[in-house]
């Protein structure tokens, strides 16, 4: 998601290649990370030639409870979140926040 918002300025969509080479992860498991994301209408998806990802909304508007619910949502083995969890995403995500 970081990568999505800090390449696809001015509207240019971003290829799943590029996202894979800049965080050293396969092609095949981006795409299925990205499928997961736009499922979730964390991201949409532009087809043809220079097509590729871009947000689905404002980031302010997202929070990492969000993508972290998305991935989590797919995962054959689901982890639960606890309060003392909850406390720790909270505070996770205002510290992300303030940055």
């Amino acid at each position: 998601m970081i990568d999505i918002t800090a390449y696809s300025r001015f509207g240019v969509p971003v290829r799943a290649i590029d996202v894979a080479r800049r965080q050293h992860l396969s092609l095949s498991r981006t795409e299925i990370l990205l499928s997961t994301l736009r499922s979730a209408c964390l991201i949409r998806a532009a087809k043809g030639r220079r097509g590729g990802y871009f947000l689905a909304k404002d980031p302010q508007s997202m929070t990492i409870k969000d993508v972290f619910s998305a991935v989590n949502h797919t995962r054959s083995r689901k982890i639960s979140m606890n309060d003392l969890a909850q406390e720790m995403m909270d505070s996770f995500e205002n510290y992300l926040r303030d940055c």
